[in-house]
């Protein structure tokens, strides 16, 4: 049934499946799954923004396949979305300048509400369109942008402004929410909508298998995952650790894995499409998570569905939904050598699998998809 208040809202997030500019095909799926089931109770438009021409950081990652990536940016089109193509050229604030005017260009201007997901670009991009249309923006952070946010001057200023004027904000954290209001002063409508699942995965007999999803890259830490599975495999030699993910770290974490004399245990699989690694969750004895920096991480209840508990540092909003003993351990002090330690407590530990599962009900987004539109209202 869809909500006749609310005539169209437009869907502005550079965050989307199989997005050229990432070279994780499965990039911003969350925000696809949300968008999908909002859709089904309201109607919706889903513009992608898509930098014609690769940055220089971008070039770099792509390794000389240059032409052959801007050609697949033309050609882009995104499922369930249309691609908003345009030209990057002096960094993110002048790209949110670019997208709102390619926006304004675009044919389709029937909308009464933006929802834009992450601060820059996409958020400074609702901000302008904003002030020129008058049309009202909300904005969903997800993650590390807002928590190093004091880190850049300009960052923090910008983003200060664009959270005061949206109708609505959108964490995916207390914790992140409590750095919004601080850093505007209380004068932010926020509310906290945790990252949700499409699907419960299956859970079957498990493994002697350690998993790891994620990105490859230094926020997540998976260097420091290796040192602690090394620790923890003296002990536990007939236990492996599955690391589902790529990055900038590969070669780097190749490395160290032989420096440690693990190859034989560490399986590094490279990006996985949602089918594949539903089979890992559902085997894996544990998931780990050793970011440096966390929004709400969505494999949290991806991998409680599978009944799988999690073993992760203090970080973000994970402590929200991580209990010592009952879903998984909160590890304080940041060492291989005690998150070994958890590792070994938790996989000897009994679980109920059953009512970890049930935790992850509540976050479909077939249910949060309810709040997120009374956030429009």
């Amino acid at each position: 049934m869809r909500d006749k208040n609310i005539r169209r809202v437009l869907i502005i997030s550079h965050l989307w499946p199989k997005n050229p500019q990432s070279k994780n095909p499965m990039s911003g799926i969350y925000v696809y799954d949300q968008a999908s089931e909002i859709a089904k109770k309201i109607e919706t438009m889903v513009l992608v923004p898509l930098s014609v021409i690769p940055r220089i950081g971008e070039i770099k990652s792509f390794k000389g396949d240059i032409l052959k990536n801007i050609k697949k940016r033309l050609s882009y089109s995104p499922d369930r979305g249309e691609s908003i193509k345009y030209i990057s050229f002096a960094g993110k604030y002048f790209d949110s300048i670019s997208i709102a005017v390619a926006i304004l260009m675009h044919k389709k201007k029937d909308y009464n509400l933006m929802h834009c997901h992450t601060m820059f670009p996409d958020g400074l991009t609702g901000m302008i369109l904003s002030i020129i249309t008058g049309k009202p923006f909300i904005v969903t952070i997800h993650g590390s942008e807002i928590m190093f946010i004091d880190e850049h001057p300009i960052d923090r200023m910008l983003a200060k402004i664009i959270l005061m004027r949206a109708k609505s904000v959108i964490s995916v954290s207390g914790l992140m929410k409590e750095k919004i209001l601080r850093l505007t002063k209380n004068k932010s409508n926020v509310s906290v909508i945790r990252n949700g699942i499409k699907e419960e995965f299956p859970i079957e007999e498990k493994e002697k298998m350690i998993l790891f999803a994620g990105k490859l890259i230094p926020v997540k830490d998976p260097e420091m995952l290796i040192e602690a599975f090394s620790v923890f495999s003296k002990k536990n030699p007939d236990f492996k650790l599955v690391m589902a993910g790529d990055g900038i770290l590969r070669e780097k974490i190749q490395k160290k894995i032989r420096d440690l004399n693990i190859e034989n245990r560490v399986e590094l699989t490279g990006y996985l499409e949602r089918e594949e690694i539903k089979r890992f969750f559902a085997r894996a004895s544990i998931l780990a998570i050793t970011s440096r920096s966390e929004g709400f991480p969505t494999v949290i209840y991806e991998s409680m569905s599978s009944g799988t508990p999690i073993v992760s540092f203090d970080v973000g909003g994970v402590k929200e939904a991580v209990r010592d003993g009952e879903n998984g351990f909160i590890v304080k002090k940041r060492t291989a050598e005690e998150f070994a330690l958890f590792i070994d407590k938790a996989v000897k530990a009994t679980w109920n699998r059953d009512n970890i599962r049930k935790e992850a009900e509540e976050y479909l987004w077939e249910r949060l998809a309810d709040k997120i539109i009374q956030a429009y209202k």
